[in-house]
């Protein structure tokens, strides 16, 4: 019998034999991911049966496929979803023979937990926690590479829990940066081919075309001057991060990079803070000015690469003017629950129910305070990838990350 293969991204079970031999059994997807599917058997043979979803604060992963038997044997089974506050769907069985055999049974769907705490029992979010002023700081570092000189977005990893990745302002390459959240070690690079940077603002990862996967956002946003007459978003599959911090991975090409040109309806505007909704795929930017109540505009994220789109005005952020109040990033958490917004002076955090849309929070809600480390130029910010704390970091070199988490 072919074995079962190890745990991870949608790795499907091995094929049988050409003549006897069942398939084997498709691995269990990481967090959020789709299991694998099972092999297909032999002439002669059953078929693997797929592998479980990943679980996820979120959206659970989908179960594997059940392989196919060809001739003589039964389909496998379909892998269990992922459990999740969107639990996962059950995989397909997979077909019985063509001779003989019955096809596999559907996995069943995933369990649906709290969200922020997969498969465990309810507790605080990170917004109850600032609510009850129960979050504890935690201060990693310093990110000690040299080419980390000017950090402008943070968010958290979704495929490589414990990873983060970060981005510089402008005056850097196109290229994007995983970071250790236990030590703030650069774990590897990655350049954006054939992208470029203005000015990279801000970062986010969230859904795409495929299901299965979680993708990379980075937002090319900023004019100081507003002079631009279209700003870009693009947007990369997100990469599986191998390098160690004693050993990381050399300086890695992304290929098939989407790119989304957004005009805004009313004339250039500076901005640093987007968002992409993980239920619909939904991409917000917030106007960062110092006159107060900065716009929120938004486009729709079933978008066609190199197409330009209008953004549409979907409301205001309500804060005093100053430049205190300067919206320099923003963040979502994985399973789409609480929002945060970063000023110079404030961290801004709200609970979201998801039948809600981004906006009507942002501009309806009133916000919970979290706390704010004391940071050179802090502009950053990221929700854990279980929703239960958050990270913000700094420009500047030799930065830490500095992490606030419920109990």
């Amino acid at each position: 019998m072919v074995p079962t293969r190890r745990r991870g991204v949608d790795y499907p079970g091995g094929d049988g034999g050409l003549l006897y031999g069942n398939g084997g059994k498709g691995g269990s997807g990481g967090t959020g991911q789709g299991g694998g599917r099972g092999g297909d058997g032999g002439l002669i043979g059953n078929g693997g049966a797929g592998g479980q979803g990943g679980d996820a604060s979120g959206t659970g992963g989908a179960g594997g496929k059940g392989g196919n038997a060809v001739l003589l044997g039964s389909g496998g089974d379909g892998g269990k979803g992922g459990s999740g506050a969107n639990p996962g769907s059950g995989g397909a069985g997979g077909a019985g023979g063509q001779l003989s055999g019955h096809a596999g049974t559907a996995g069943a769907q995933g369990t649906q937990t709290t969200p922020g705490n997969p498969g465990g029992p309810p507790g605080q979010d990170a917004v109850d926690a600032a609510a009850a002023k129960d979050l504890t700081l935690t201060s990693v570092g310093p990110m000690t590479n040299p080419d980390l000189k000017e950090i402008s977005g943070i968010d958290a990893s979704i495929k490589n829990p414990g990873v983060y990745w970060v981005h510089n302002d402008s005056g850097d390459t196109a290229r994007i940066f995983a970071v250790d959240g236990k030590t703030g070690a650069t774990l590897g690079t990655y350049t954006l081919d054939g992208a470029q940077a203005h000015d990279w603002e801000d970062i986010e990862v969230g859904p795409g075309p495929d299901p299965t996967k979680s993708y990379i956002y980075v937002a090319d946003i900023g004019d100081n001057s507003a002079s631009r007459g279209s700003v870009t978003i693009y947007r990369i599959p997100e990469p599986t991060v191998t390098g160690t911090a004693s050993s990381p991975t050399a300086t890695t090409t992304v290929k098939g990079v989407d790119t989304f040109n957004l005009k805004y309806p009313d004339g250039p505007h500076n901005a640093e803070a987007f968002i992409v909704d993980p239920k619909t795929g939904e991409m917000l930017i917030i106007d960062k000015t110092s006159a107060g109540n900065p716009q929120i505009y938004a486009a729709p994220g079933d978008l066609a690469s190199r197409s330009t789109t209008t953004l549409k005005d979907v409301g205001t952020l309500p804060l005093s003017s100053g430049g205190g109040n300067l919206v320099t990033g923003a963040d979502v958490s994985p399973d789409g629950t609480e929002v945060a917004v970063r000023t110079y002076d404030h961290v801004l955090l709200w609970n979201r129910d998801p039948s809600q849309d981004l906006a009507t929070v942002l501009a309806q809600q009133k916000p919970v305070i979290g706390p704010v480390p004391d940071e050179q130029q802090g502009e950053a910010i990221a929700f854990d990838d279980d929703g239960l704390g958050y990270v913000t970091t700094s420009e500047g070199t030799n930065q830490y990350l500095h992490e606030y988490r419920a109990p």
